[in-house]
């Protein structure tokens, strides 16, 4: 008696992800001048006022709209072999097409079915060929990247290649245990559930311990409003090469 385990899979939503900016293309200084004269233009188009976060909102679109215009999305693309060798792969088996359609038009004919079978094995071994080249000339090159500790380059090479990780979140049962939460929704509450029983329950303590904990004063400089040149010093020391923030406004731009 022959028993076959097969696993459950687990499928798990894909999240819709803003896409990037192609920030690379302003090193080109026709696009920059585009982008800041396109963004100098929008902005002219709505006059401030004291309201924050209309302010921000208009801002935001008018920076978003700028790069749109002018620079652009990333289109995400993962090299393979295919790419760097389209001639070569193309002219074998345009090749075992043309075998293939004169062996089917005159099925008794052995040497075109003979013909057919060595197109067949060249486009095998050539691919196979190629598929050992490509992958040993990309190894080399993230094995320097990573020699030189170029990190930001390196996971970019890795990603390019096996594309973004997925991630999943593990079910877990609910505070009674009886029931199986899967939906990433029920997970997340089951967590926050967790952690408001765990951290958020009052604790006792002796008033007399409590009266022997030296006071300090309370220090209000960090609640103020920030001054237009220190917004400016923020801005100008951001990192370039970091992840955006949820508006999708790299410190590129």
């Amino acid at each position: 008696m022959k028993i076959k385990l097969r696993p459950k899979v687990k499928y798990h939503s894909k999240e819709s992800r803003v896409k990037k900016f192609n920030i690379e293309a302003l090193q080109d200084p026709k696009t920059r001048v585009a982008f800041q004269l396109r963004l100098q233009f929008n902005l002219q188009n709505k006059t401030p006022n004291n309201l924050v976060e209309e302010n921000w909102s208009h801002l935001k679109e008018t920076i978003i709209t700028a790069c749109e215009e002018t620079i652009g999305r990333k289109k995400r693309k993962h090299p393979d072999l295919f790419d760097d060798n389209d001639e070569a792969l193309k002219e074998l088996i345009d090749q075992k097409r043309k075998a293939y359609i004169s062996s089917q038009n005159d099925p008794k004919s052995a040497t075109k079915r003979e013909s057919f079978k060595k197109c067949k094995a060249a486009v095998q071994k050539t691919t196979r060929t190629l598929k050992n080249q490509w992958w040993g000339h990309k190894s080399r090159e993230i094995q320097q990247l990573a020699d030189v500790n170029d990190t930001r380059v390196f996971f970019k090479a890795t990603k390019e290649i096996y594309g973004p990780s997925t991630r999943g979140q593990a079910p877990l049962k609910s505070k009674e245990g009886a029931t199986i939460l899967k939906r990433n929704t029920e997970i997340g509450d089951r967590w926050r559930e967790h952690f408001d029983d765990l951290l958020s329950h009052m604790a006792t303590i002796d008033k007399s311990i409590h009266d022997m904990i030296p006071k300090e004063a309370k220090d209000n400089s960090q609640a103020r409003i920030p001054s237009l040149e220190e917004v400016k010093i923020a801005i100008t020391a951001m990192k370039n090469n970091k992840a955006a923030g949820p508006e999708g406004i790299p410190a590129e731009i």
